[in-house]
């Protein structure tokens, strides 16, 4: 898939996860929120029914044949080894959504070969919209005014730069600490985790957490358009999204030059994450 490709696409679907935030968000204000507890005892609500609805029939009818996973969607199977497959995350961060706060975002990500290479992120409350892919850096408009690039320099190994560790226990963060000298990266409210790499916060993000693939497709794309490596791409063992599950409990994105140590490290560990 070549850049125009990626552009097409994205010209596409601006208007859609535009216009679906704007929408989630006054229906917030002037709608009642029905809210209904899953299985898993996460809440989800009849907006996130509606975005989830709304975004999934748009791909499915523009791009015929492509697998899309929306997170409310009842059918979330797909044959290892599919080429192309979206994951649709209509209210990241529904809880957030319930309370009336501005932390939710909506998610688009597209995974070619198991890797992520395009994403979208929706931020309603701030009208802000963060996008990327493989060719273009990841950028970020709010409104109408002119996007920009988010992060400019190309990442680098530091030891000097913290890292999001999520579900990752004290004593190996206490081991990186000594060992690498590497510390772990307070979280920011109303923020993906993720996204802290392009803001300057943190130089990473390495997870033992188990996340669904709509939670990290579009965040990972952004970070690997932006010159982060994915686990998707470390070799035989690597984390790819079209593996037939939805899920794993092991992620990361790193600058390129990390030590293969440190990698080394981290997949030993996550054996035993606590």
């Amino acid at each position: 898939m070549d850049f125009a490709e990626f552009e097409r696409r994205f010209i596409l679907l601006e208007p859609l996860i535009r216009e679906t935030g704007h929408q989630v968000r006054e229906k917030r204000k002037t709608e009642q929120i029905d809210i209904i507890i899953k299985s898993d005892g996460s809440p989800v609500t009849n907006l996130d029914l509606y975005a989830n609805k709304r975004i999934c029939t748009f791909i499915e009818e523009n791009f015929p044949g492509e697998v899309v996973i929306g997170e409310e969607s009842d059918q979330k199977k797909y044959k290892p080894g599919t080429g192309l497959v979206w994951y649709v995350d209509p209210i990241d961060g529904t809880k957030a959504f319930i309370d009336g706060r501005e932390g939710y975002f909506v998610l688009i990500g597209l995974c070619l070969n198991g890797v992520p290479v395009f994403g979208m992120i929706c931020q309603p409350e701030m009208d802000l919209l963060m996008y990327g892919w493989t060719g273009m850096p990841a950028m970020a408009a709010n409104g109408t005014s002119a996007a920009k690039v988010m992060k400019t320099e190309q990442p680098s190994w530091s030891q000097s730069s913290p890292i999001v560790m999520k579900a990752i226990g004290s004593e190996h963060r206490a081991y990186f600490q000594s060992r690498y000298n590497i510390a772990r990266a307070p979280f920011q409210n109303e923020m993906i985790d993720m996204l802290g790499s392009l803001y300057g916060f943190s130089n990473g993000y390495i997870s033992y957490r188990p996340t669904a693939y709509w939670d990290l497709c579009a965040p990972a794309a952004l970070l690997r358009a932006s010159g982060y490596m994915l686990a998707g791409e470390a070799g035989n063992d690597s984390v790819l999204f079209n593996d037939g599950t939805i899920s794993t409990n092991f992620y990361y994105c790193l600058p390129p030059d990390t030590p293969d140590s440190f990698i080394k490290e981290l997949r030993i560990r996550q054996h035993n994450p606590y």
